[in-house]
């Protein structure tokens, strides 16, 4: 039940992540608060159906692949810094309109920690390379989101705001990750629905699911405005580990220009 109400109170507090956080915080939080109320009213499993998790039919027998798992080893000390969204998978908290010009930072904080945290800083524009940003807390210090480590030596993180505990932060695995060329594929944990060819994505969110269940896909890439080819290899890569590329949406990211709170 615990797992279950942690989707309710992630879906809201990555919609206010990504918000102007001077006038959309307090209705914000106030719609976590009243999301883990009407689900302790309502109950329920976190465990889906197997009617649910094929939605519409479609037979999930062969998902989530065998290939989509974090990697190993892991380097987090090279992982760490300025990603560029290239191509991604609209969902509950990143709708399509808010897919221009998608970036995350990522740092450790401060002081010896176990697990390890890590700063997350996400940033994005509305409408077009041009519109009013999303996102980016001024100061990274003050950076809403915090990634837990979770894996030994593996590329298997914990992702919410940083109010929360643990336990109901979402997942966030990275599933291939390419140090000297500048690249990662992420998922948000195992995607249980089968889409396109076959191929696996993970199921939309509901009300009594709002983050879906390994719901997100992320193409990042260290250099901001790549070639067309080098991300169309790069998504081949993501077909090759049996995801369904079909969702993602190309991520404009020239002409950005530099953010507000950069």
């Amino acid at each position: 039940r615990l797992h279950h109400f942690s989707f309710c109170i992630l879906h809201s507090a990555f919609f206010l992540s990504v918000m102007s956080p001077s006038r959309r915080f307090p209705s914000s939080v106030f719609l976590s608060l009243m999301m883990v109320v009407s689900m302790s009213f309502f109950g329920g499993s976190p465990q889906l159906t197997k009617a649910q998790s094929d939605n519409a039919g479609s037979s999930a027998s062969a998902c989530p692949p065998p290939l989509v798992k974090p990697v190993e080893p892991f380097d987090l000390a090279s992982y760490l810094g300025e990603w560029y969204v290239q191509a991604q998978a609209p969902n509950s908290y990143q709708p399509v309109n808010t897919l221009y010009c998608v970036k995350a930072t990522y740092s450790l904080e401060e002081g010896a920690t176990t697990p390890q945290r890590i700063r997350v800083n996400n940033q994005a524009r509305t409408g077009s390379v041009t519109g009013p940003s999303r996102g980016g807390l001024p100061g990274n210090n003050d950076a809403f989101l915090q990634a837990v480590v979770r894996g030994n030596n593996k590329g298997e993180l914990a992702v919410g705001p940083r109010f929360l505990p643990d336990f109901l932060k979402g997942p966030y695995w990275i599933v291939h990750y390419d140090s000297d060329a500048g690249e990662a594929i992420i998922t948000g944990g195992a995607p249980t629905q089968t889409g396109e060819n076959g191929l696996c994505k993970g199921a939309r969110g509901s009300f009594f699911n709002p983050n879906g269940n390994g719901e997100g896909l992320w193409v990042f890439t260290r250099e901001a405005v790549p070639s067309e080819d080098r991300v169309s290899a790069l998504t081949g890569k993501a077909r090759e580990l049996g995801l369904d590329t079909s969702v993602l949406v190309r991520v404009p990211q020239d002409g950005c220009g530099t953010f507000e709170t950069d």
